[in-house]
């Protein structure tokens, strides 16, 4: 009888640990997650006010008390939710087998057992565990981004960067890259260990695209921003916070390849924790960025960070729309030949309405829980009026390169190069080449930055759409010749748009051009024309709308 009831009592033990443990480890998590969104939203929400603009101190150890305090515990919230991606790793196989393990128990006990639902179950079980699995040893290369500078091709910038340096109290980039674009950014590689320590490789990449609006001292007052990341140690948790980002939407596109996701608790507790994980980052990294910022002002002047600030996102706007016009160069025939010339001609002849549309969206946008970054107006107005400590050098930051002129040439070209192989390879062939002057080639390039800027405007259904839109396609009818192919499309739309502000008739003349000219290629299609016809007779006429 004892023997019986021991037996008893081990079996009831044995079934309470194979319950509890996986309910424990459910309540765990749970709790974690919400301790770590708790605590992050709190910290998000508070601690972006605390950071004065009015001291003046750069570095980590000089903070005011409750900066340091801030610091200290939103990096404790992150080591936490950091870490609690790792621990769940074995306790998210114990519960994707429980969950499992529990559906085909239940199932047993029906009178009559679904097997193909048990298949399913097992199925989904297989595809959890092996998602978890591949989404944490799936390693990801890192590339580089353009090409390294030497010293010799610019030795007055890395003497900007040992100034800069010095001001930060930090150790130098080991590497420079440069390309075209209108990124500048820091970031540390080598083993978790090794970065994490701080011995990691210090990059600094570097775009073309806005060094060469700036000045020397905005050069060096972003230099110093970037700086700044490395002074405050962001750089060396930087790519384990990437790492687990990246873990864990491959364990989750794993886990939805496997099938039936939906019944698998690990699923819905990843999802969970990547936008708790991501807010706490974002909100991280929107301090660390406040910091630079002012570690930048103090060293170069609030007005110089704010003017460099301005014009790397308004760089960054006007390259892309380079871009989209060396397209539409190409398409005519009349390819660009220097795409930073592009990119000066786009900004120059940019519309007074879309300027302003431009720094409307770039600068007065509401920050979202998981912006990395504050808004630019924000971290404008936070530094303005602070007085930096160095000189002010009015110079070109080209003047930094030993061969500007060269290095810009090589990195636009190669850029260059890069969109025709892509445009390529989509399929999209180049208009045959015509020949006509530079200056030929900017007064088209104005007027298709124009149409482009025409079109965004309409899209947000700007007041000064439609003008804009009717002059610039009547430029490019100028520039490019009234009966170029690449004018079909821009016409139709024009239609569409008199059609909308019911100029009838101009929306039939538009209509008909575009009939005309492709009517006039001997290879066209005759479908083409009979789609245009189409819409030509469903413009209503003036007698159907009084109507």
């Amino acid at each position: 009888m004892s023997a019986w009831v021991f037996l008893l009592l081990e079996e009831q033990h044995r079934w309470r640990l194979i319950v509890g443990i996986p309910l424990a480890m459910a309540l765990f998590l749970g709790l974690g997650l919400l301790f770590s969104w708790l605590a992050g939203r709190a910290l998000s929400s508070a601690q972006l006010g605390q950071i004065q603009t009015d001291h003046q101190h750069l570095l980590r150890e000089e903070q005011t008390a409750s900066e340091r305090r801030v610091d200290r515990c939103y990096s404790a919230v992150l080591w936490f939710s950091s870490l609690l991606f790792y621990v769940a790793v074995p306790m998210m196989v114990v519960l994707t087998l429980a969950a499992s393990g529990a559906l085909l128990l239940a199932m047993t006990q029906m009178p009559v057992i679904p097997l193909k639902l048990m298949l399913i179950v097992m199925l989904a079980c297989i595809g959890g565990i092996v998602g978890i699995f591949r989404g944490l040893f799936i390693r990801d290369s890192q590339l580089d981004e353009g090409r390294a500078l030497k010293r010799e091709e610019a030795p007055r910038l890395f003497a900007a960067l040992e100034e800069v340096a010095t001001i930060a109290k930090s150790r130098e980039v080991d590497r420079v890259l440069i390309d075209a674009g209108t990124g500048i950014g820091v970031s540390e590689r080598g083993g978790r260990l090794r970065v994490l320590l701080g011995g990691g490789e210090r990059v600094l990449r570097l775009g073309m695209g806005v060094v060469r609006r700036l000045t020397v001292s905005e050069f060096k007052s972003i230099l110093a921003h970037e700086y700044g990341h490395f002074s405050h140690g962001e750089t060396r948790l930087t790519p384990i916070i990437g790492r687990i980002q990246a873990q864990m939407v491959r364990t989750v596109h794993a886990i939805q390849e496997g099938g039936w996701a939906i019944i698998n608790p690990v699923w819905w507790f990843l999802r969970a924790y990547f936008f708790v994980h991501l807010r706490i980052t974002a909100g991280h990294g929107r301090r660390r960025e406040l910091l630079a910022d002012r570690m930048s002002a103090l060293a170069y002047g609030g007005d110089t960070f704010g003017r460099a600030l301005t014009k790397a996102m308004e760089s960054s706007d006007a390259f892309s729309r380079s871009l989209e016009v060396a397209a539409r160069l190409r398409a005519t025939g009349r390819p660009t030949k220097d795409l930073f010339h592009t990119m000066d001609v786009v900004a120059r002849d940019t519309p007074p309405a879309f300027q302003t549309f431009l720094r409307e969206r770039l600068f007065s946008r509401a920050v979202d829980a998981y912006d990395s970054h504050p808004p630019a107006a924000e971290r404008i107005e936070r530094v303005t009026g602070l007085s930096g400590h160095r000189p002010v050098e009015d110079d070109s930051a080209l003047t930094l390169f030993a061969d500007a002129g060269t290095l810009t040439a090589e990195l636009g070209g190669e850029l260059l190069s890069t969109l025709e192989n892509t445009l390529a390879g989509q399929g999209h062939e180049a208009a045959a080449p015509v020949d006509v002057t530079d200056a030929e080639r900017d007064r088209l390039a104005a007027a298709l930055a124009l149409h482009h800027a025409a079109v965004v405007l309409g899209e947000h259904q700007h007041p000064a759409a439609y003008p804009l839109l009717q002059e610039s396609v009547g430029r490019i009818e100028e520039t490019a010749g009234e009966q170029h192919p690449y004018l079909v499309p821009l016409l139709t739309d024009l239609s569409k748009l008199h059609v909308e502000h019911e100029a009838l008739e101009a929306a039939r003349q538009a209509l008909q051009r575009a009939i005309a000219i492709v009517q006039s290629r001997p290879d066209h299609v005759p479908h083409e024309v009979d789609a245009l016809n189409v819409l030509l007779s469903e413009i209503p006429s003036h007698e159907s709308r009084t109507t």
